[in-house]
């Protein structure tokens, strides 16, 4: 059987703007299990991460 993880998945991005800097999180402490066989959707408003997690 096959088995797919995802522990702990945090992803920033760093934006400065006028020599200030700061960190955008767009996906934030997500851990995942799916086992063989299992569906997987990820559903949430438009810019809330969800791209982001699958890459």
């Amino acid at each position: 059987m096959t088995t797919v993880t995802f522990e702990h998945v945090t992803k920033r991005f760093h934006q400065s703007i006028e020599g200030m800097s700061r960190a955008i999180t767009a996906v934030d402490d997500v851990t995942l299990k799916l086992i063989s066989g299992d569906v997987l959707a990820i559903l949430g408003p438009s810019g809330c991460g969800k791209s982001t997690f699958l890459r």
